[in-house]
Parts: C-alpha cells; sequence; structure tokens
C-alpha cells in the first residue's frame, strides 16, 4: 500500500513539471521562516524530496540548488526580521522573549557565532530563531552570510542525500514495507492523534482551575441558587458544599464523578446500540472481517506484541513496580490512583462480560486463542487505565517537562494500539474496545477525585520521570517477552464456508439470498444482481484474460489516491473477490461473496456488479459517476461468460427506483449462472 501511495504522488507531480520544483522551493521557504517553519517537519519533507530525486521525478542536482537558495533566501529573511524588528521582541513583561536572553546569545554570537549558526542547521525548531537571534543581536551580515553558505549547503545536502540512497535500496526494502503497511497506516494517525491528546491535556491542566471557578461564579449566581436557599435550606446546604471551591470534596469532586458518570454513560450508549442491531453492530461486524482480510505476517507479529501490552501479567508487573516506587518515595496519593483504577476496572470489566455474555466473534476470525465473553474489551479496559494513572503520577509530581510529556504520548500511543490490535486479531469488536476506553477512563476519574479529596492520602513532591521512564522500558520488554513465550496461533479454518441449506435450483434458494451490500456502517450500497452456482475460479480466470484486474483487499483504500475501491459488505463480510476493469470512458467493478447456501452441493455465490462513468477530471483525480442501470451492467458481464449459460430469476427483488448511496433503477431480476 506504501509503494502506491508513493506512486501515485510521484506521478502526480511528473504532470505538475517546473510547477512541482516551484511548490518545493516554496515549502523550503515556509519551513524556514520564524513561526511559520513550526509547523512544517524540513528534514523530513527532503528526505523524501531526495527519495523521488531517486526516482526520476525530480533531477538531484536542480532540486539540490533551488533548496539550497530556498533555505538561503528565508533564513536572510529570519536575519532580516531580527535585525530590524527582532530587539523590540524582547521586553521584561515577554514570557519568552527576555532581555538577558538577548543579552546571552550577544554574547554567544561574538565567541563563536559561525559555529553556532553553522550547528544550528541541525537543532529542528530552533534553527529559526538562532537566525532570528543573529540579527537582533547585530551580528555582521558578512560573517552571516559566510555561515550560512556552508550551513544551508549541509541542510539541503545531508537529507536529500539520504532519501537519494534509501531510495537505492528501495526495492529490496519494498517488500517489508507491504508486510508492515497495515501497521504505518494505523500507527501513523494514532500518534499523530496520541499527540494532539497529550497536547490538550498539557493545555487544560493550566486552565481546569478556571474552568471551575467560572462554574462556581454562574452556580452561585444564578437564580434559581437563590431561591433554593431560601425556600429549601437543607438541600441548599448540600449544594453549597458540592459547588464550593475551598474544601474538600466540593465543586472539584463533584465534577470529576459528572465526569466519569458521562464517560459511563457513553459506554450504556455504546451496549444499548449494540443490542439494538444499529450502526455500531454493523460496524462491529464489518470491521472485524475486514481487518482478518488485511492481515499479513508482519502486522501479525508487531500486533501480537503490542495486545501483550495489555495482558493482566505485564500490566500486574507494571502496577506492582510503579506501586513500589510510590510507596518509597511516600507518594500515597500516586499509589492509590494507580492501584485503584487498574483493579476497579479490572474488576468492572469482568463483571460487565459475565451480566452482559455478549460473544466474541466467530472463531474463523481469530488469530490468538482468547477465552471468556467480549463485552468490554479487558486489554483495553487496563491499558487505559494505566494510561491515565500514570499519568496522574507523572503531572502531580515534578520533572523534565519534555520527559513527562513523551512518557504521557508513549503510554497513549499504546493504549490505543492495545485496543486496535484485539480487533485487528479477532477476538474483540471496536464497540468491545470503544467500552473499554470509557471504561478505564471512569476508573481513573474516580480514583484521582477520591485521591485529591481525600485528606489522609499525601504526597512528597518528588520527581516521578526517572523512575516512570525505568518502568516503561521493563513494560515494553516485558510485553515483548511474553509475545516469544506465546507464539501466534494458526489460523482457524474458515467455518463459514460449510453450507448451512442446500436445494435442487437456484431459483429455490432465491429467497434465503441478501438483496444488498452494505458500507461500513451498515447503510445500503450496491445490489446484489448475480448469483453464481459451483466453482468460481474458471469464470474468474475467464475475466482475467478479458482485461479485467484483481483489486487485493489491501488496495481498498490505497490503489489509487484518484479512484479507490471502496470495499462493501454483505452481512458484515467484506467481498471475498473484487475485479475491476478499466476503459478510457469509465470502469466496471464486480464484487463477489460466498454465502451459505449450496444447491446440488455446489457452493452459492451472490456478486454486484457496477458501471461507472468518468464524468470529469480535477487536474489528475477521476470523478467516477454510477450508471443508473445496474440490470444491464449483470447482463453484459453474463454476455461476456459465454462459457455459461445465463438465465435470469424474476422477482428478485421488487421492480422500481431505488435511492441509496447512488440511483438506479431495477426490473426486479438477478442473473443466474451455473459453473
Amino acid at each position: 500500500m506504501i509503494e502506491n501511495l508513493i506512486q501515485e504522488l510521484a506521478f502526480s507531480l511528473e504532470k505538475l513539471g517546473t510547477g512541482a520544483y516551484l511548490l518545493v522551493t516554496l515549502v523550503v521557504l515556509l519551513e524556514t521562516v520564524v513561526v511559520i517553519g513550526q509547523f512544517i517537519p524540513g528534514s523530513i519533507f527532503l528526505v523524501l524530496i531526495g527519495f523521488l530525486c531517486y526516482m526520476r521525478v525530480f533531477d538531484f542536482s536542480a532540486m539540490m540548488i533551488s533548496v539550497f537558495l530556498a533555505h538561503l533566501a528565508g533564513e536572510f529573511a529570519n536575519y532580516g526580521i531580527g535585525r530590524y524588528r527582532g530587539r523590540a521582541l524582547f521586553h521584561p513583561d515577554s514570557r519568552f522573549f527576555k532581555p538577558r536572553f538577548l543579552d546571552m546569545a550577544e554574547s554567544r554570537f561574538q565567541a563563536g557565532g559561525a559555529k553556532l549558526l553553522i550547528t544550528g542547521q541541525f537543532l529542528g525548531f530552533l534553527r529559526p530563531f538562532i537566525s532570528l537571534a543573529a540579527g537582533a543581536a547585530h551580528y555582521s551580515l558578512i560573517r552571516f552570510f559566510i555561515a550560512m553558505l556552508f550551513g544551508c549547503f549541509l541542510w539541503a545536502a545531508i537529507p536529500l542525500s539520504i532519501g537519494f540512497f534509501f531510495g537505492a535500496s528501495w526495492q529490496k526494502a519494498v517488500g517489508h514495507m507491504k508486510d508492515f503497511s497495515l501497521v504505518l497506516l494505523v500507527a501513523i494517525p494514532t500518534a499523530f492523534f496520541s499527540g494532539w491528546c497529550i497536547q490538550r491535556l498539557l493545555a487544560m491542566s493550566g486552565s481546569l482551575y478556571k474552568f471551575l471557578e467560572r462554574l462556581n461564579r454562574m452556580i452561585r449566581g444564578s437564580a434559581w441558587y437563590t431561591r433554593l436557599s431560601a425556600r429549601h435550606p437543607h438541600v441548599f446546604t448540600f449544594i453549597e458544599r458540592r459547588t464550593s471551591l475551598s474544601r474538600n470534596w466540593g465543586l472539584g469532586a463533584t465534577f470529576g464523578f459528572a465526569c466519569a458518570l458521562a464517560v459511563l454513560g457513553v459506554c450504556v450508549a455504546i451496549l444499548w446500540d449494540v443490542q439494538t442491531r444499529d450502526n455500531w453492530y454493523h460496524f462491529d461486524l464489518s470491521m472485524v472481517n475486514l481487518l482478518a482480510q488485511l492481515r499479513t505476517p508482519g502486522a501479525d507479529k508487531f500486533f501480537l506484541v503490542i495486545t501483550h501490552l495489555g495482558t493482566a501479567s505485564v500490566v500486574t508487573t507494571v502496577v506492582v513496580l510503579a506501586g513500589l516506587a510510590c510507596f518509597f518515595s511516600r507518594q500515597y496519593k500516586s499509589l492509590f490512583v494507580i492501584v485503584g483504577s487498574v483493579v476497579l476496572s479490572m474488576l468492572a470489566s469482568e463483571a460487565l462480560e459475565v451480566a452482559f455474555r455478549r460473544n466474541r466473534p466467530e472463531l474463523a476470525l481469530h488469530a490468538i486463542t482468547s477465552h471468556g465473553f467480549s463485552f468490554p474489551s479487558g486489554h483495553a479496559t487496563v491499558a487505559f487505565a494505566l494510561f491515565g494513572s500514570l499519568y496522574y503520577w507523572l503531572w502531580n509530581h515534578p520533572g523534565v517537562l519534555k520527559v513527562r510529556a513523551t512518557l504521557a504520548f508513549a503510554l497513549l500511543l499504546a493504549a490505543f494500539l492495545v485496543g486496535f490490535s484485539r480487533v485487528y486479531l479477532g477476538v474483540h469488536y471496536p464497540s468491545d474496545v470503544v467500552s473499554g476506553f470509557c471504561l478505564g477512563f471512569a476508573g481513573v476519574l474516580i480514583c484521582g477525585t477520591i485521591a485529591t479529596n481525600w485528606r489522609r492520602l499525601t504526597d512528597v513532591r518528588r520527581r516521578a520521570d526517572i523512575a516512570a521512564a525505568i518502568i516503561m522500558v521493563i513494560y515494553a520488554a516485558s510485553a515483548w517477552t511474553y509475545a516469544v513465550m506465546h507464539p501466534i496461533a494458526p489460523p482457524l479454518a474458515n467455518a463459514s464456508t460449510d453450507s448451512k441449506r442446500s436445494a435442487g435450483a437456484l431459483e429455490s434458494v432465491a429467497p434465503y439470498l441478501p438483496r444488498a451490500s452494505t458500507t461500513l456502517l451498515g447503510f445500503k450500497y450496491v445490489p446484489v444482481t448475480l448469483i453464481l452456482a459451483g466453482n468460481i475460479a474458471p469464470a474468474e480466470q475467464v475475466m482475467l484474460g478479458n482485461d479485467w484486474k484483481a483489486v487485493k483487499p489491501a488496495d481498498f483504500f490505497t490503489r489509487g489516491m484518484a479512484d479507490p475501491v471502496f470495499p462493501a459488505f454483505l452481512q458484515g463480510k467484506p467481498a471475498a473477490i473484487t475485479l475491476e476493469q478499466q476503459s478510457k470512458s469509465g470502469r466496471r467493478i464486480l464484487r463477489l461473496w460466498r454465502t451459505s447456501v449450496a444447491v446440488s452441493q455446489k457452493p452459492v455465490w451472490v456478486g454486484s456488479i457496477v458501471e461507472q462513468k468518468r464524468s470529469k477530471k480535477w487536474r489528475t483525480i477521476d470523478v467516477y459517476r454510477q450508471t443508473p442501470d445496474i440490470d444491464l451492467a449483470a447482463e453484459r458481464l453474463a454476455a461476456e461468460l459465454d462459457n455459461f449459460t445465463p438465465r435470469i430469476i424474476k422477482n428478485f427483488r421488487p421492480r422500481g427506483l431505488y435511492h441509496w448511496g447512488n440511483t438506479f433503477f431495477t426490473h426486479g431480476g438477478a442473473v443466474a449462472l451455473e459453473l
């Protein structure tokens, strides 16, 4: 999948021609300029450009000159800003630009300005500020120019060369990257989301008390609060205590317990949706079956290690180590939150499993052996409880901010990946995992609220980041060791292929066949227009020899960014076979599912074929529109399979106009083929 994405990107850039060079130059210039450059990862971008140079999308020498000149221009822009406007930024009331920082910069540039400028090119987000400080310190323009010639050349040459030489070994790496493409597709967005969550938590940590103050003023200033104090003094006294900011078990405790109750309400809402077989139910079935199709040996090994981060023995090891560290540091509040959150969440998870007794996905989808019931996921519950409790421990004690933020990010990323691994390995549904996250978070909120308001619990303010980092290393090592000791079990035979109903003619089993496929969320997508009985392989070979191409499961989302073939689901299962035929005017897409029905000991398949016309093209993106006559598409396909005799099964669905994902008309019949 990654290879297809890069090929699509290369194809799009080739079409831009000279404009692609201008686009790269503009990105490099913006990346270099102070403030704007904080949001663009320049070195990683240049590695990708170097790789595209190897693929002959760009000329290496021309790109080297373009990047060098753009970066040099950006650095001079930073220098100019600092020289003519930089000193105004430094004043005593500024949070970041203190006058003493300017004095320090002037002394550093006098001692070795050239060395600082050259090495500063590789200091990440600090790089543009160094040039800004050089201008503000009135560093010599000639010396700045000479230093920047060397610094900008090295900054451009090193990442471009790394990307270029990485491309030389690309063909060897393609096989490994294909094996781990799903891991990258899941881990990278999850990492960005985890980082965003940690940033929000950091921002909220300083504003939570201000929010509670505003909430307190809003409650006490309301008219109903005044009336209540006069009419119901006992109720008023109770509310007065619950909304107080100056006493324990006041507004902070009320807010904490209310948040825990709201999170548990989300868990109950998910369970209700699953029980009523609404959108969550269809999403559960579709996602667990789709991921079963997308499995690869490399991804299996990766997610097997990840899933053991939520195993009881591994989590118990971490809790014991963290508890001992808190005990000997006399951090009893943190000790209570860590032990209490994990134990409370685990007990609640076990109780809910026994109470609701939801079965796991079918055994044929299991990649590992797992026992018990499905709702909620115990691994996801304890993983999120562990993240929340260790986050509480880190953020209530001093330490290096970057270390604490990095550890919190790693914990949250691990918790999210543990939940996904349970769905990927086929032992839980997505709703089980999301409910487990809610349950673990609620456990942290409850224990954290109790610990904060319990007077007998005290914490000595000592550093916790070093101990937490050591425990994190042991955590990862324990999961890896456990995965080595418990290798992944071979998948079971697919029991869904066993026929449940047998008859002598296709017409007799037609009433028991599904009529339409659905999207991932259970909405009607494309109709069933084909019924086939027998061995599908001969017909598939005929079509592959007639300009049809197979669309592999992993290619559903990234086969082509311009014209993706999205999966369709029949009773929660994606198509077993997907074929596509492209032409100048459009394309045809055929999806086939094997049912649990048999005719004279022959398996019965149902299919959906749609014709799409290329309606317009925006740059390199093709836009397709489905033709409304779905019956004609099925009849054309049957005519192409001239080795088989087609017939029409009438009244397969009511005749008329349908408004699903696309509007289409049907006379109500289905094309049947005996293979």
